[in-house]
């Protein structure tokens, strides 16, 4: 039963050939109604001629046949467009994850970071309180010093003054050589300040370190942000369309088959028919 009917759908129903391919509406129409001045009907199939005009039914089968063939087509598509879906979604799931644990890392390594250059803060603060307090210990006593022979020189010029108005030759002569004469006892040597004493040495070194750390962060930031944008989470690949579908009768395919198109003078949908 079933082959009678599947022969039966598929064959000229005059000339009972097999059709091989199905034929458009308008063409069929186009050469019956040619053939109507000549009263000769010729079989486009089997080229067998008649001489009554074959009346055309819809091939159902073939169409119900081209149906099957959609919806497996549709049912394949949509299992792999599924298949990508959970792909996708274990990819972002796998990204957050990893994002995640990037960004713990990366703030765990600014944070050791942070308290390395905070060390070297200390260190250098340290060295400078260092040197400050032992400069100002050495001037501190040396101040002490030099005040104290000040002191002692300007008791020693009053002494000389009041000597050089004395008429006692005795006190003159038992004094001079005390006056005049500097004791050894805590000799100051020359003192000379140094005009260009300053940290801006300390200053300096400490701008330079600056300097290279912001140079260095920006170099290596270029890096990571160059390294995180060339780790693509998916990719998608071109398609080309064919230009031998029609799945609405006011859409066709653009010359490059990328893009489809919307026209209202497209030919008539297609209906598989048969004699």
């Amino acid at each position: 039963m079933a082959d009678h009917t599947s022969q039966d759908y598929f064959s000229c129903s005059l000339c009972v050939n097999l059709l091989r391919d199905p034929f458009l509406y308008g063409l069929h129409q186009r050469l019956l109604n040619e053939a109507d001045y000549t009263g000769i009907y010729i079989c486009p199939q089997c080229n067998i001629t008649f001489t009554q005009r074959p009346v055309l039914r819809p091939n159902a089968t073939l169409s119900m046949k081209l149906l099957g063939v959609s919806q497996a087509e549709i049912r394949q598509k949509c299992q792999e467009r599924v298949k990508e879906l959970e792909e996708l979604k274990t990819a972002v799931e796998s990204l957050k994850n990893s994002a995640q644990r990037a960004m713990v890392d990366s703030q765990k390594m600014f944070e050791d970071m942070i308290r390395s250059i905070e060390r070297m803060r200390s260190e250098v603060s340290k060295l400078i309180g260092i040197n400050e307090k032992a400069a100002f210990n050495q001037s501190e006593a040396l101040i002490e010093r030099l005040d104290q022979e000040i002191d002692e020189l300007k008791k020693k010029e009053a002494g000389l003054k009041q000597l050089y108005s004395t008429d006692d030759h005795i006190h003159f002569l038992q004094n001079f050589n005390y006056l005049c004469t500097p004791t050894d006892d805590g000799y100051i040597p020359r003192v000379t300040v140094n005009p260009d004493f300053s940290f801006g040495a300390v200053r300096k070194a400490v701008a330079e370190i600056k300097d290279r750390l912001e140079e260095f962060g920006r170099e290596e930031l270029l890096k990571i942000s160059k390294s995180v944008n060339e780790v693509p989470v998916y990719t998608t690949e071109s398609r080309t369309l064919d230009r031998r579908s029609r799945a609405y009768k006011e859409l066709y395919v653009s010359e490059n088959s990328r893009k489809v198109l919307r026209t209202r003078d497209l030919q008539p949908a297609v209906k598989y028919l048969k004699w």
